[in-house]
């Protein structure tokens, strides 16, 4: 079957926490804690900014829950995004078109390198030709914000502070290309 697939996944369940804190956007564009004049605006900045640094990244740097469909399913078949902490379910229609659970028996999953693998001597079941006859819910991102690297931190702060002293005219490049070189050392291989 194909292995190399990139299934782009759904969100189910949004993070609950930033990968930022609102205190740490403050001490980067150097606004005083009691300050809450810009709270707001700093806020959607966390927030952009995460998902600036997770697109550039892949990283998913917050928890979050996320499903995929698909037609097919096979052995080392490989998630989007990482971290990737667990597989929550994978669900398929049999052949009766029936949506049935797949059991934690048959598959083990490595979340190292974010791929779903057959037991020794297990086979997947026979399921129903569909484009949705697969189902994989995933947890993915890191645990809470004590969990996101310093890295990964830095690169949202770099986007934070340019944004908010920017409004709109052009980022300084000497800014960009900090940002560039931090989320490039993110983006290999090796990284968590």
């Amino acid at each position: 079957m194909e292995a190399t697939t990139n299934y782009i996944p759904e969100l189910v369940t949004a993070p609950t926490f930033s990968a930022l804190t609102l205190e740490e956007a403050k001490k980067q564009v150097e606004v005083s804690l009691t300050d809450s004049t810009h709270d707001e605006h700093l806020l959607e900045l966390i927030l952009s900014s995460a998902e600036q640094v997770e697109s550039d990244t892949g990283l998913y740097l917050c928890r979050r829950t996320l499903k995929v469909n698909c037609a097919n399913a096979f052995d080392g078949m490989q998630l989007q995004g990482s971290p990737i902490a667990s597989v929550s379910s994978i669900k398929y229609y049999d052949t009766s078109n029936v949506q049935q659970t797949l059991s934690a028996t048959i598959y083990n999953f490595d979340a190292a390198h974010r791929k779903i693998h057959l037991k020794y001597l297990q086979v997947l079941p026979t399921y129903v030709d569909r484009w949705d006859a697969w189902e994989i819910t995933y947890l993915a991102g890191y645990a809470d914000q004590y969990s996101v690297p310093a890295l990964a931190k830095k690169a949202c702060l770099l986007n934070v502070a340019g944004d908010f002293y920017d409004r709109g005219d052009l980022i300084k490049e000497s800014e960009q290309r900090k940002y560039e070189r931090t989320v490039s050392k993110l983006r290999r291989g090796t990284y968590p």
